[in-house]
Parts: C-alpha cells; structure tokens; sequence
C-alpha cells in the first residue's frame, strides 16, 4: 500500500480551507506543537511589516514583583503517528494519518464483545421489549432530545468540531453521523440512535482536549457505529432512564427482566467499550495522545498537568491484577455497574497492551478484514430505485444492480484485498457490481 495514498493529512480537502485557528480548540497550554505553529505563522503573516519607522522609547522599568509560579503545562511534543517527539531542534510537521479502506469492526473488536452481546439478546424478552420501544417511541425522542438540549455542528457551526468528525469517518470508513455538542461539566461523549445516528459530545470536552486527544474521543464513538453498539446502548440507556414510566405503557411486563438484563449488559458494556478505544487508537494513530486522553477519566488536572506522568499511570496501570480476592472482585463488578464506563486505569492497560501486538501493526500496513458493503455498521440504510434492495448510505453505487445512488466522482482508494478492475476500490466477496462506479464484476 504506498503511503501517499493512504495515509490521510489532517488538513481539510481542497475548498474547504481551515485555518491553524480552527483546527480544533486550543486548551489550558496543551495545544500540540504542530497546531501551535500554524497559529503563531497565521498571527506573523497578518502583521504588516514596519520600515523606517522610529523605535518608540522604553518605558521606564516598573518594580520587580516576585514571579508566580506558572500553572501552564508545556506542550506535547509532535511527531509521527505512534507518539514518538519530533526531534530536538527541527520544526515541527503536520500529521499524516492513515486511512482504513473498508475496515470491518472485527478487525479491532476485543475479546467476546460479540459473544457477550448475543448472550443478551437470549435472554427470554429481551428482544421483544426492545424491539417494542424501537418501534413505538426512541428514535423520535432521540431527534428532539438533541435539537431541544444541544447545538448541532455543521460547517458553519462549530466548524473545528464538524471536520475532525468527517476526517474520523474517513479514516474508519464510517458513515458520517449526525453532530451535536451539549452542555456537559464532565468528560463525556454519547453515541446513539437507531436508523439516524448521533455522536453528542460534552461541551467541556471539546474546550478542554488538543486536537489529537479529541480526535481518539471521536474515534471512539465512531467505533460503536462501526461495532453496531449504538442500537443496545441507546436502549438499554433508555430503560434505565424511563423504566417506572414504560411499565405502565408497555402491553406486557418487563419487571422480571430488569435485573438480569442490566447484569447481562454491565458486562457486555464493558468489553464494548474496550473495543471502541482500539477504534479511537487507529484514528488517532498516537497511543500517547489515546492514553493521555484516558487519564482524564483517571484524574488528571488541568491547572497540575506538569506534575501528572503517563510513564507513571503506566506503571500502575500494570499493577493491577487479574486474580486475587474473588469477594473484592465481585464487589468493584457490582459497583462498575454504575459507572457508564470501565475503570480508566484498565483502559489505559488494555490499550496499551493492545499497542504493542502485531495485530495492530499489522492493521497499519493494511493486513486487515474488510466489509465493502458496510453491512454491519449502524446507520441509514436506503433502497436501491432499481432493485429496491437495502444498502449502506455511504455508498455510491447499489452493489447488487450497479445504480448510481447519489451523484459524486468517484476517488480510487488504495487496498491490498480484493478491487473493482476499473477504479481499484475495495468489493465485498458477495458483489456483482461495484459500489463506487457500478463496473460489473466478474
């Protein structure tokens, strides 16, 4: 695979120019070095060139106050994906990410993520009642939750936001989502939806969080789309919020289904989430910038990041152990149940860890499953005007008939797996027709 071609820059595509300003929201002294550069070259090339003009005279020197000490911590060095600094004394350059052609979720899913999920699903009801609440009510309550309590992003409203989105889905091959940012005085980012999916990001997240960090937050929800995750989440979230209520509305009863369907999905939730951090990691490509992102959730502070050490959380992140006490274990399972997310600190061990296997390297040189059809991805599905088979929004062609289903030049795409002969885009094994230019395949 020739780097050029698949690697993607973070810089938008042509006409659709964003400033070094814009790239993302520059937080308490923790802006990448890449990004600060481009601002300070904007802020020279705005100021016009004084000659000739005399030098105004010193003002007279005030009285020494003793100095306080600063509370801004310095930045992160950039360099190439993967973490390493750029090197002392040489200017700092723009990343190059790479894109992920047609990558399938199962690429990066962690361990019995799917098999705990299908162990949910066979719980007796549970398929009838969430398919009830689907029918009935959720995505329309979804819709107006997020247009009465966010801001929606687009390219005039928060445009920083909106892109680093667009460019995320482009690297994990994912169908664009529907954006909004909330008022949120913690670290969170919600996925949801059902056929219309959203990704609803904190409002002190996105104020607080480099580009980089915030790129592996995005990735991160874009990975529940990717998995599927969206849909059960949603639910179950839903459940949660209006049991009391859904009981009464409900033509059946749900009761008996609370408590093991909430220890069932405690579980699955948890491996779920160890999958979609391995999808924030490949978006960001940085584990420093995916690991430094996790230790916000393990306590790091904004005015005291100068004394926090990843090195450190590093090192006790491998303290913890598997085994031991069976009753202290159960006990921190039980009260994980409250939490929307497993413990930070076994994040940053198992992202780690993950970081270093030939998996993931192998996923950088473009060894990896692919899905063409984007069949398991959460999202719109629309039918073909000709066959009137259902297919993935995201593509451009129908793969069953060849019909054009939206207008748009097709972009050839670097792949080392199976290609359309007329434009070298990545097919599904199943396709008669290419899904990017409608070519018929043999």
């Amino acid at each position: 695979m020739d780097d050029d071609d698949a690697r993607l820059d973070l810089e938008p595509d042509d006409g659709d120019e964003v400033t070094g300003a814009e790239l993302g929201p520059k937080p308490h002294g923790d802006t990448p070095e890449d990004y600060l550069l481009l601002e300070q070259d904007k802020e020279q090339q705005a100021k016009p060139k004084q000659r000739g003009k005399a030098k105004p005279k010193p003002k007279p020197a005030a009285a020494k106050q003793p100095a306080r000490p600063s509370t801004k911590p310095p930045a992160r060095p950039a360099g190439k994906p993967g973490g390493k600094p750029a090197a002392a004394g040489q200017p700092a350059k723009r990343v190059r990410l790479r894109m992920f052609p047609a990558i399938s979720y199962k690429t990066f899913t962690y361990p019995k993520d799917e098999e705990t999920l299908e162990a949910v699903k066979r719980i007796p009801g549970v398929p009838k009642l969430f398919d009830w609440i689907i029918d009935n009510l959720l995505e329309e309550y979804l819709v107006l939750n997020h247009l009465y309590n966010s801001t929606r992003c687009d390219a005039k409203q928060y445009p920083s936001v909106w892109n680093t989105v667009r460019k995320a889905c482009k690297i994990l091959d994912c169908p664009v989502p529907e954006v909004y940012v909330s008022y949120n005085t913690g670290f969170n980012a919600i996925t949801s939806g059902v056929d219309r999916t959203f990704v609803c990001i904190g409002s002190r997240l996105v104020d607080i969080f480099p580009p980089d960090e915030l790129m592996f937050i995005i990735g991160h929800e874009l990975g529940h789309i990717k998995a599927n995750h969206v849909l059960y989440k949603t639910v179950t979230r839903f459940i949660i919020e209006f049991l009391p209520v859904l009981q009464s509305m409900i033509p059946f009863n749900v009761g008996f289904l609370y408590r093991p369907m909430l220890i069932a999905l405690a579980e699955w939730d948890r491996r779920s989430e160890f999958t979609c951090d391995r999808a924030g990691l490949l978006t960001c490509q940085d584990v420093n910038a995916a690991t430094s992102a996790l230790a916000w959730f393990a306590g790091k502070l904004r005015r005291r990041q100068p004394e926090y050490s990843l090195e450190a959380l590093s090192r006790q992140a491998g303290d913890v152990k598997t085994d031991g006490n069976q009753l202290a274990r159960l006990m921190l399972f039980l009260s994980s149940m409250q939490n929307t997310h497993p413990y930070a600190v076994m994040r940053v061990k198992e992202l780690s860890w993950w970081h270093g296997t030939d998996a993931y390297k192998n996923i950088l040189k473009g060894t990896y499953i692919r899905d063409a059809l984007g069949e398991h991805e959460a999202g719109k599905r629309m039918p073909c005007p000709s066959c009137r088979r259902e297919v993935n929004m995201k593509l451009e062609f129908c793969p069953h008939c060849g019909t054009a289903l939206r207008k748009r030049p097709a972009e050839p795409r670097a792949t080392d797996g199976p290609v359309c002969p007329k434009c070298q885009a990545p097919v599904g094994a199943g396709a008669s027709f290419c899904s990017r230019c409608g070519e018929k395949l043999n």
